[in-house]
């Protein structure tokens, strides 16, 4: 390589050979004069520095510049007299049922309904939300005991439900109210909060006006039990909002400092006593205050978004770490930069929205299967997996419930109490695998399920006796964990207590027990981690039935390997199905028989029959025997006691037990007799498990029949044996369906997996071992 030599010359270089230049003469310019800035009037300012359009913004109440250019609101605050606020209560929860006011200022609720709290019309209980007639404008609602309350735009307060004390209507003209009725004499009300028996507005001018009966609360030194009409109460006339306690109550001021009153046995008027007040009195070590929340003991919000508590603190209800009653305002730990705080009556704790919409809770709220055992709570506050995007929380010592920015709903606690029926360990609506939202594919066993994510990895819950979950621990997971070494799968499937996955390449490997050669690895040695099956390197897809399996080449042969029937030896390596031609689908169905887990399996053949062989279909468990009367078959499922189709024309279609049908003394040919599940025609997928049927509709919702004991048939019920076409409850957008023991998973379009029936030792991955209660949160499905 030749190098070109360059001679560099410098300034300096220049200068010394010339001396130094002349001063170079610059044309003179007039001084720049410094801009000035704008005058505005009082509460206007120039924030975009733009003079063309002089002072702009509004301060008093511009979301981004709020009080001053650059303070902007966050969504869920409103830029009120150059201060931002919170909006307005948006979600609620009460004594089992919950509240929720939507966008358009439409209010549902769901959950119990004795005294029609709920706004249906009637008293029965609705475990799906319900839209409440008669409410377009609200901006804020409230929850008693039994009573449910909305503040309008125009400042006009609706109740509805129980009526005894005087809750809806002082005069107690009658015992509820059916539908929203306007309260008398509460009109330009800004903010909103109810007791168990009586409720209070803060109106525009700082007053605040209370109604219903309330024994436990000096109101004021002209304290009369019934308030007929609303009667303002003494001495406050600078309030913003206000908060009912257990006994107490409290109001946030104008100048953002935070007042009680009432009872004051552990601490609850935070003013360093255990004095009873009658008049407002400040809460000590507080600061500047923008929100209050109040049960039986009380949370602030500061302005700097630090969490405070006081008052009572046995079951950890101030989340300091401790379980010690707190005379002032307490800081809880390890929560900064907070959004929201929730308490109230029915909390045992509290729960709080960060700034990047999660949520933490502490308390019983946060460990709700401690309540009535002999459970240390949680005294510091626990982050809720699976939550972001909140906007608001609403919480119980039971429940708990949030609100999304979407507008979506979720909830989790004791399911009973969050519109879901358990019936004791099971779990009967769709909830969502544990951090699982990037799925591909889903497949369940008896009692454990995997997924492959979008990246090709292979994730598994459940149990893991024999290690079908791909991991070494025995211990039973409710949360996926990754299986080693599975980075590029495109297909899966779980059998009795083994799994397989199709990778890539088009090798399958396969983990778990191996005593009957299900893995297809020459031996009959269990593996908790992948092996590969040898002989195969071009399938397609995989189905695992019992201690079996079944591969579909890519060119239509169907290979199997492990034991199909009891009667027959293990098969260790793949073999080929006999009399199949040309198959696009293969399923498997185990079967327990006498103790012996043994499996069926059918194909689905190019021109649209159907297939099948395995237990006691014909004398060599590897000869196929084609099924008379089906065609058209596009995809099909076996269970238990029956074997279903979906044909061509989007119809769905169900046999009498199978295990009848092919179970002939001769084993000869037999007919498979067919019925009609549904009478849609948009079926795209069919899963079963005992004696229930679940089938994937195009539109993406899942249908269920059949047998519901454990709460398979996901309808909110446990018991009957027909089913509906209303889908499984809280699930939209399934793109595939699988089925274990007792219990269905879906995946979803947006890659989430969603479970339910059966959850026993965490089966369906939702963050919980037994479903006692629901501890992962669970999209409610709001009505249009």
């Amino acid at each position: 390589m030749s190098v070109r030599a360059t001679t560099f010359i410098t300034a300096a270089m220049l200068a010394a050979a010339c001396g130094p230049p002349p001063p170079l003469a610059l044309p003179s310019s007039p001084p720049v004069e410094p801009l000035q800035a704008l005058t505005c009037d009082e509460g206007l300012a120039d924030c975009d520095r733009n003079r063309a359009n002089g002072c702009e913004a509004k301060l008093k109440v511009t979301q981004e510049h709020c009080g001053a250019c650059g303070r902007a609101c966050v969504e869920d605050e409103t830029c009120a007299q150059g201060e931002c606020a919170l909006s307005g209560r948006r979600i609620a929860a009460s004594m089992g049922f919950t509240c929720v006011l939507r966008p358009s200022g439409h209010v549902a609720c769901w959950g119990l309904n004795d005294y029609g709290q709920v706004g249906s019309g009637n008293k029965q209980p609705s475990r799906k939300p319900v839209l409440v007639a008669g409410i377009a404008d609200a901006r804020s609602i409230a929850l008693g005991e039994r009573t449910s309350y909305a503040l309008r735009a125009n400042g006009e307060v609706l109740a509805w439900g129980s009526n005894i004390w005087g809750e809806c209507e002082p005069s107690n003209a009658k015992s509820e109210w059916m539908a929203p009725a306007p309260v008398p004499g509460v009109s330009d009300a800004v903010a909103l909060d109810a007791g168990s028996t009586f409720a209070c507005a803060v109106k525009s001018t700082g007053e605040l006006l209370c109604w219903g009966t309330e024994t436990l609360i000096p109101l004021d030194a002209s304290f009369k039990e019934r308030r007929a009409p609303a009667h303002a109460v003494l001495g406050v006339n600078d309030a913003v909002r206000v908060a009912i306690g257990s006994g107490h109550m409290c109001i946030l001021r104008r100048d953002r400092s935070a007042s009680c009153w009432g009872s004051n046995d552990e601490g609850a008027l935070g003013d360093g006593t255990r004095e009873q007040r009658t008049v407002p009195t400040a809460v000590l070590n507080l600061g500047s205050t923008r929100q209050i929340a109040a049960g039986r003991h009380a949370c602030a919000l500061r302005s700097n978004g630090e969490p405070y508590c006081w008052g009572f603190n046995a079951s950890g209800e101030l989340g300091d770490g401790t379980t010690v009653t707190r005379l002032f305002a307490t800081r809880v730990a390890s929560l900064e930069g907070i959004r929201f705080i929730d308490t109230n009556l029915w909390t045992d704790g509290g729960c709080a929205v960060g700034a990047k919409g999660s949520v933490a809770c502490w308390g019983l709220v946060a460990n709700p299967q401690a309540w009535g055992r002999s459970v240390p709570p949680l005294t510091r506050a626990k982050s809720i997996e699976g939550v972001e995007d909140a906007l608001q929380v609403a919480a119980t010592r039971w429940s708990a419930c949030v609100l999304h920015k979407g507008g979506k709903v979720a909830c989790w606690g004791d399911a009973a109490r969050i519109g879901r029926d358990t019936g004791g360990l099971y779990v009967n609506r769709a909830g969502p695998v544990s951090g699982l939202s990037d799925a591909v594919h889903v497949s369940v066993g008896v009692s454990h399920g995997c997924a492959v994510r979008r990246t090709g990895a292979v994730v598994c819950w459940g149990t893991n006796e024999h290690g079908q979950r791909g991991d070494s621990s025995p211990q039973p997971r409710a949360v996926p964990q990754e299986v080693p070494s599975v980075s590029d799968a495109v297909g899966i499937s779980s059998g009795s207590r083994h799994t397989c996955a199709v990778l890539k390449s088009g090798r399958v490997t396969c983990w778990g027990q191996n005593e009957h050669g299900e893995l297809g690895a020459s031996t009959s040695e269990t593996r908790s981690g992948p092996v590969l099956v040898v002989g195969i390197k071009d399938a397609q897809s995989v189905a695992a039935g019992g201690d079996s399996t079944c591969a579909l080449r890519r060119n239509g042969q169907i290979m199997c390997w492990g034991t199909l029937d009891q009667d027959s030896s293990s098969i260790l390596a793949p073999s080929p199905v006999k009399k199949i031609n040309h198959a696009t689908q293969v399923f498997a169905d185990e079967l327990d028989l006498f103790g012996r887990v043994t499996a069926r399996y059918c194909a689905i053949e190019q021109a649209g029959g159907y297939a099948c062989w395995g237990h006691h279909v014909q004398p060599d468990v590897l000869t196929a025997q084609a099924m008379k009367g089906i065609s058209g078959a596009r995809s099909g499922a076996l269970g238990g006691n029956y074997g279903c189709v979906v044909r061509s024309n989007g119809r769905a279609y169900c046999s009498v037990p199978v295990d009848q049908q092919l179970r002939t003394p001769d084993k000869s040919r037999a007919k498979i007799e067919l019925y009609e599940e549904h009478s849609f025609n948009d079926a795209v997928s069919v899963a079963e498990s005992s004696n229930t049927r679940c089938v994937l509709r195009a539109s993406g919702i899942v249908v269920c029949s059949g047998g519901n004991f454990k709460g398979q048939r996901g309808d909110g019920t446990f018991s009957g044996s027909g089913g509906h076409d209303d889908g499984v409850l809280g699930l939209t957008e399934a793109v595939e369906l699988s089925s274990g023991e007792g219990f269905f998973c879906a995946l979803r379009k947006n890659g989430s997996v969603w479970c339910w029936g059966n959850n026993a030792q965490g089966r369906q991955g939702t963050g919980e071992l037994l479903e006692e209660v629901v501890t992962q949160p669970v999209a409610v499905s709001l009505p249009d």
